[in-house]
């Protein structure tokens, strides 16, 4: 424990970089369950976000795009960030941002599928912001 809070991961996408390479890119995730399994709010939204990862979302603000104030207690923001104390903030939210929201729904299918585009791939002409 450093300043109160773990160092290690709760949980990671895999299967990007040279992983991608041999068996396709954003192809699952793991959680680490013996960190969280008896903090169910912890688990739960530990699980969302790796999905979010594997349906290609990134940590809101990573990549160079603005940090929307809607982003800040989203799913996508990493879990560290927000818990003082080693403990699930009761101010984190169970959603996506909008801007994840929209990529969800609107991404064209090969960008958004677990199996598709690199970790991070856009098309050509995809808004950076809304």
């Amino acid at each position: 424990m450093v300043g109160g809070r773990s160092q290690r991961p709760l949980g990671l996408m895999f299967a990007t970089g040279e992983g991608a390479k041999r068996c396709g890119p954003r192809t699952g995730c793991a959680i680490a369950y013996a960190r969280v399994h008896d903090q169910p709010k912890v688990y739960l939204r530990t699980v969302a976000h790796e999905l979010g990862h594997v349906f290609n979302l990134a940590h809101p603000g990573s990549g160079g795009e603005a940090l929307e104030a809607d982003a800040a207690n989203s799913l996508m923001a990493p879990l560290s960030d927000l818990r003082p104390n080693d403990q699930l903030s009761e101010a984190i939210e169970f959603r996506f941002s909008r801007r994840d929201m929209h990529w969800l729904t609107h991404a064209p299918e090969e960008f958004v599928r677990p199996g598709g585009c690199e970790f991070g791939a856009r098309p050509p002409d995809w808004p950076m912001s809304r």
